[in-house]
């Protein structure tokens, strides 16, 4: 499969400018800090397609400000899952199908994760003959999960 790295049209440009935008409202120089870029496999694409988070340590705004100063910046989005408690998040993502997807495998994996911790307090509790019935099951599922 291949793997785009494209992030936008003049992305760069776009982030310039949320920067300045920023520093403007907050009134004092301001620093984007930025994870590593993310791919996500779409359906129906033979591509992988890239997206990559920032956020704006220090320094609080309101989600309804984050969305004004980001309204016509075609390539940068609100990252609304981690915006928590006017701690600015954004994603930097060539079009909004791509974040709802990495939202879609993001909420799965929690899903996931929680069951599997459901299913290990179910497995702790079991007596012998449920343990290994359990095992059976796990076995068919995958190999790597059988404990």
């Amino acid at each position: 499969m291949k793997v785009s790295n494209y992030l936008g049209y003049k992305y760069k440009d776009q982030i310039s400018i949320l920067a300045s935008r920023l520093t403007l409202h907050i009134g004092s120089e301001i620093k984007l800090y930025f994870f590593d870029l993310v791919h996500i496999h779409m359906k129906d694409e033979d591509e992988e397609q890239a997206l990559q988070g920032a956020t704006l340590s220090r320094y609080s705004l309101p989600l309804e400000t984050a969305e004004i100063l980001v309204k016509d910046l075609d390539c940068i989005y609100i990252n609304k899952r981690d915006y928590k408690d006017n701690d600015p998040a954004f994603i930097v993502a060539p079009r909004p199908e791509i974040i709802q997807e990495w939202y879609n495998v993001m909420r799965e994996g929690s899903i996931s994760i929680s069951m599997l911790y459901k299913f290990g307090e179910m497995f702790d509790k079991g007596t012998p003959e449920e343990r290994e019935s359990h095992r059976r099951e796990l076995a068919k599922l995958h190999p790597i999960l059988t404990p």
